[in-house]
């Protein structure tokens, strides 16, 4: 019972990451397509091009970390310690 009940709160988890990763990949992906990215980098210009820089490095931080997160939760599902 108690294998459980830690495996539904992983599985919970991983869930919600999932979704979070997805919803990540689907904002990158709607940006492109929108060209809101190419507005968002004409409106920086070229004097400030470390807004950009800081923008595209905490996407990739943000994913990583998500990703990170969600295969740790999947190894513990299985895992049955």
């Amino acid at each position: 019972m108690k294998y459980m009940k830690r495996y539904h709160k992983h599985l919970i988890i991983a869930l919600l990451l999932a979704l979070v990763c997805a919803g990540l990949l689907w904002h990158i992906q709607s940006f492109q397509d929108n060209g809101w990215y190419a507005e968002m980098n004409a409106w920086i210009g070229t004097s400030k091009t470390a807004l950009a820089v800081v923008y595209d490095i905490g996407l990739m931080l943000l994913f990583a970390g998500a990703l990170g997160l969600l295969f740790s939760r999947i190894i513990d599902i299985f895992d049955k310690k």
